[in-house]
């Protein structure tokens, strides 16, 4: 006898697991976790709930203008219903473009109504989708350069909702299983789910779709682990001294084994060890006395033979020390090149110990919108060979690898946010009079960030033949063009096309999960004393950090956004003494750039009398931001002339605070 069958809202049969019983028996209706799509499974086998529209403008691939629902969409793309090859069920659908798709384009629910208990709720999204034929026309990075993403609409405020995993659909074989998370407004009555075009694919291709869910976040929670990751590490032992050692990640802590080998007498101080960069002690998790000498783990030393242990004590934020309990008094002493032995050749110290790291939880969601994913490209040769004074961008012409497909024409769009190496070299068949040669340059968005350069040296003439090369690691966010232009130094020149003619792109990658409970936070204090001119918004340079959890603030007045979010940005500056027009302006701004692009104030002050006095602002904004937007904090005032900032840290001080999605 088969499982019972219950009828669910789309008159779908579920079985019995599906369902509850009471105590007695009886049966209760049960559909599972609130879905919001009522046509999600197409079991129906009709197309019901879903049309085809425009998205309207695309800022970044984001959507950021007015949707068209039911209409304007190519001739080329249509919908249909499948029960051959489903996904799930008995019918799956079928997204067909009999060419190349027009970025812009989508497929969007209806309208559905959600409840007053998810409005100002972060909510989520999962889906299936197969790229059932030409796959290869598509883009499936993951990032801007994707061929689909997806978006939310607030139907009630006309305006999109920021998602988090957008580009998630990165699979071009078999099925893949979409998901991320968006938050509603406090007045959200309505929204539409939609699947776009982000950028056009190069030619016809076919998607099925099926099993859409859009509700409540049902998540599972774990500690978060890594692999353990070897790094050398450093120490206040020097002479005589290798260092080795491996970490990883424990929940909220970081276990950390580090090994000494000794060639001889170390150096004749007490052992400390750092630990791995950015990771900074969090004091305020141990359950001890302010002030006490908290026991990290152990250490094992073998002289000659001899074993001896030790403990792992509190140094700093950033060290541990080695100690050892004297014979005489058993109080604890650091271990150094003579005590408890004198250290030879061949010793060895094995340390091994476990600390909670500041802005780590322990139990973790990976963030959908971190990409992992490899960026790199390499290319030889050049269609251009003629250079004159004036720099050209140089067009690289064999291009090797692509992994985003971010190359045309001598330039690469980045495609997702990060730390880039790039390294290049351009050949040539011209020799130099003296003092003359070849400058290359590496660029963003069309301005110099370090430049190479060879030329002849000596007054008399000498040929120049070799390959000139630049190197640079710099941070681009999504959608800044990186370039090599070339100029000759004096004179003209004409490069050669062989292997030693190069561009070299990759991304550095970052941490593999920026997790969904992890603390985002900055602070950092300022006495650089700067003067601010009169009637110019100016960006306040000079922080000193105080923390910050992912070292996303630089000290010339930039906050990069780890992961998206809504971020609290809040400020205060204090002007040194002077004298104080009645009804002159102090404000305080944040310009966001990325995502979009904006001044934002977040506080102005007006004196009300004439005076000589200090003059203070001070202001909180709560921002919208994706990843790798850029936050840049500034200072304005109209006294009628130049005011400098109180040269004092307890006064000037900036923070940043990630509050959710």
């Amino acid at each position: 006898m088969g499982s019972p069958v219950l009828w669910g809202p789309n008159n779908y049969a579920n079985n019995l697991q599906n369902a509850e019983l009471t105590a007695t028996g009886a049966l209760l209706a049960y559909n599972g976790p609130k879905n919001y799509i009522t046509y999600g499974n197409f079991e129906n086998q009709l197309t019901t709930g879903w049309s085809l529209g425009t998205i309207g403008t695309l800022t970044n691939g984001l959507p950021t203008g007015s949707p068209t629902f039911g209409s304007g969409a190519s001739g080329n793309l249509s919908i249909a219903i499948v029960t051959s090859g489903q996904l799930s069920g008995t019918a799956s659908l079928s997204y067909v473009s009999s060419a190349a798709t027009t970025a812009g384009n989508m497929l969007a629910s209806q309208s559905y109504a959600i409840d007053v208990e998810d409005q100002a709720k972060v909510l989520g999204f999962k889906f299936s989708y197969s790229a059932i034929s030409n796959a290869s026309n598509a883009n499936w990075s993951g990032t801007s350069s994707n061929s689909f993403g997806v978006a939310v609409y607030d139907v009630t405020n006309s305006a999109f909702l920021g998602v988090a995993g957008a580009f998630n659909l990165v699979q071009s074989s078999g099925t893949g299983i979409a998901t991320g998370t968006f938050q509603t407004a406090s007045n959200t009555a309505s929204i539409r789910f939609i699947i776009y075009n982000v950028n056009a694919t190069s030619g016809a291709i076919t998607l099925y779709f099926d099993s859409f869910q859009v509700g409540p976040q049902v998540t599972m929670q774990a500690p978060a682990m890594s692999d353990w990751i070897s790094y050398t590490p450093t120490g206040s032992w020097i002479a005589n001294t290798t260092y080795s050692g491996k970490w990883r990640r424990v929940g909220d802590s970081a276990e950390i084994q580090i090994s000494l080998t000794l060639s001889g007498a170390p150096t004749a101080t007490t052992l400390t060890l750092n630990l791995p960069t950015s990771l900074v002690i969090d004091y305020t998790k141990l359950a001890i006395a302010t002030g006490a000498v908290p026991v990290f783990g152990q250490a094992t030393g073998v002289h000659s033979g001899t074993f001896y242990n030790f403990a792992v004590l509190y140094n700093s934020t950033s060290s541990v020390s080695v100690s050892y309990t004297t014979a005489t008094s058993g109080t604890l002493a650091g271990i150094s090149a003579t005590a408890p032995v004198t250290w030879v050749s061949t010793d060895t110290v094995t340390v091994d110990f476990l600390v909670p790291i500041s802005g780590w939880s322990s139990n973790s969601v990976s963030s959908s919108d971190t990409a992992t994913n490899v960026v790199a490209f390499s290319a030889t040769g050049t269609a251009n060979t003629a250079f004159t004074t004036t720099p050209s961008i140089v067009q690289f012409n064999t291009v090797n690898k692509d992994t985003a497909g971010a190359y045309s024409s001598g330039t690469y769009t980045i495609p997702v946010t990060g730390f880039y190496q790039v390294n290049a070299a351009l050949d040539n068949a011209t020799s130099f009079a003296a003092a003359n040669g070849i400058l290359l340059n590496v660029t963003r968005n069309g301005s110099n960030i370090t430049s190479g350069y060879m030329r002849s040296e000596s007054a008399v003439s000498s040929p120049l033949t070799s390959a000139p090369t630049v190197a640079a690691t710099y941070l681009y966010n999504a959608g800044d063009t990186l370039t090599i232009t070339a100029a000759g130094i004096s004179t003209s020149f004409t490069a050669t096309s062989g292997i030693y003619t190069y561009l070299n792109i990759s991304r550095v990658s970052g941490p593999a999960v920026i997790t969904a409970t992890e603390s985002v936070n900055a602070r950092y204090t300022n006495s650089s004393g700067q003067s601010i001119p009169n009637n110019s918004a100016t960006t306040i340079t000079g922080w000193v950090k105080d923390f910050d959890s992912h070292a996303a603030f630089s000290t010339s007045g930039i906050y990069t956004v780890p992961v998206s979010g809504k971020y609290i940005v809040s400020f205060e500056l204090i002007y040194a003494s002077a004298s104080v027009v009645a009804a002159t302006q102090y404000g305080l701004y944040v310009t966001q750039a990325g995502s979009q692009s904006r001044q934002i104030t977040v506080a102005d002050y007006f004196p009300s009398a004439s005076t000589t006095a200090y003059t203070g602002i001070n202001g909180t904004i709560l921002v919208g931001c994706f990843a790798g937007d850029t936050l840049t904090v500034q200072g304005y005032q109209s006294s009628g002339g130049a005011r400098s900032l109180l040269a004092d840290q307890s006064t000037n001080i900036i923070s940043f605070v990630r509050v959710g999605n």
